[in-house]
């Protein structure tokens, strides 16, 4: 099976010559080819990601130009492309970047989407004090709302659209194989929390749509004494969706990792090398296969500073998920909105751990996440 008609560059799982748009599919054809191999070998799909351009990058070249002209050029080539540009905006520091690379230079947005769970979550207690992934929905109420407040009067052209994804939790249903059409991120308001089919009128109203999603700050290692950049399944499943793939009227434009970022990229890959060499005591938070919650969370706070000029560090951000797959924070969310949800969501993640094999799941119950090739810096 190959996928012609699937935006690649938003990366894929191949298994031999099949390929697959959505992890689950690719694990549970695993699990049926494992009886016709080797006794204990493991059929293991990779994770595609633009593997055959990333591999002709020189990049231990560092490009002379500034990260600012680099941003400042990213953006106006996405402006170019499209008639409408539309950012997924988090309030966090991906997104905050580049709304404010479009703003400080003038350039048109056309409009920003904010998916919260304003219904589920606006009579909970909003503790500030609460940095978990559980309470990531604090982040709309504490920083999100300002900032749109700021943007109607400061930029009163771009439209503004606000998804409540809990909004119609008592009568949205899952589709009977919506866990195949997954891949780490299983979450049962995905698609109505990202997909523009159910966010916004826009998607009817005009074509050749850009979709931004600030998708991700880059991912560096060090091993064998070498530093390393690489991709990880874990932020691009956000976006492996059904209408993420060739529609009619838009296309998911990844900021900061597609292949048109590449001169970006390794601007930013060198100015973290480049702290970690003057910095080596601090190496072993990104040694490869130490990838503890503290780790990656310092990296995350770290490399915020060094990449994106003007971020306010003292921004209230929520940690990074733990749970992708048992994902407990959309149980406090949606628990007692749709209590009929919880157990068929329950029912059908269990059953996907059953379909794919036993080693593709962590010690904690989790998918067992994928990397892309590795390119040395």
């Amino acid at each position: 099976m190959l996928l012609p008609n699937y935006n690649k560059k938003l990366g894929y799982y191949k298994l031999g010559d099949q390929e697959f748009e959505f992890k689950a599919q690719a694990l549970i054809a695993a699990a049926k080819l494992a009886p016709q191999i080797a006794p204990g070998a493991l059929p293991h799909p990779d994770f595609v990601f633009n593997n055959d351009f990333f591999s002709t990058i020189n990049w231990s070249s560092e490009p002379q130009q500034s990260l600012s002209t680099l941003y400042l050029e990213r953006a106006q080539q996405i402006r170019e492309k499209y008639d409408y540009l539309i950012l997924s905006y988090s309030g966090g520091s991906d997104s905050w970047n580049i709304l404010n690379i479009f703003l400080n230079n003038n350039i048109r947005l056309d409009e920003i989407v904010v998916s919260a769970p304003i219904t589920a979550t606006q009579n909970l207690r909003h503790d500030e004090t609460d940095f978990s992934y559980l309470n990531y929905w604090m982040e709309y109420y504490t920083v999100v709302v300002k900032d749109l407040q700021m943007l109607t009067v400061t930029h009163p052209h771009i439209k503004i659209t606000v998804n409540d994804w809990s909004a119609q939790a008592q009568k949205f249903k899952l589709d009977p194989d919506w866990i195949t059409r997954r891949s780490n991120f299983c979450g049962l308001y995905v698609n109505n929390r990202l997909s523009l089919e159910h966010i916004t009128d826009s998607s009817h109203r005009h074509r050749n749509i850009g979709y931004v999603f600030g998708i991700d700050k880059p991912r560096i290692c060090y091993k064998d004494d070498k530093f390393y950049i690489y991709f990880l399944d874990f932020y691009m499943n956000t976006v492996f969706m059904w209408d993420h793939s060739i529609n009619e009227s838009w296309d998911v434009e990844l900021f900061y990792w597609a292949p048109e970022s590449a001169a970006l990229l390794r601007k930013q890959a060198h100015i973290v090398k480049r702290f970690f060499q003057q910095h080596p005591m601090l190496l072993p938070y990104i040694g490869w296969g130490n990838n503890t919650p503290a780790f990656r969370q310092f990296y995350e706070s770290l490399i915020r500073g060094l990449l994106y000029p003007g971020y306010d560090l003292t921004r209230w951000t929520p940690s990074k998920p733990l749970k992708l797959l048992h994902s407990t924070g959309f149980d406090t969310v949606i628990g007692d909105m749709a209590p009929h949800l919880i157990d068929q969501w329950r029912d059908d993640v269990q059953q996907l751990t059953k379909l794919i094999d036993p080693r593709f799941i962590t010690a904690s119950n989790e998918l067992v996440g994928f990397v892309s090739d590795f390119y040395e810096i």
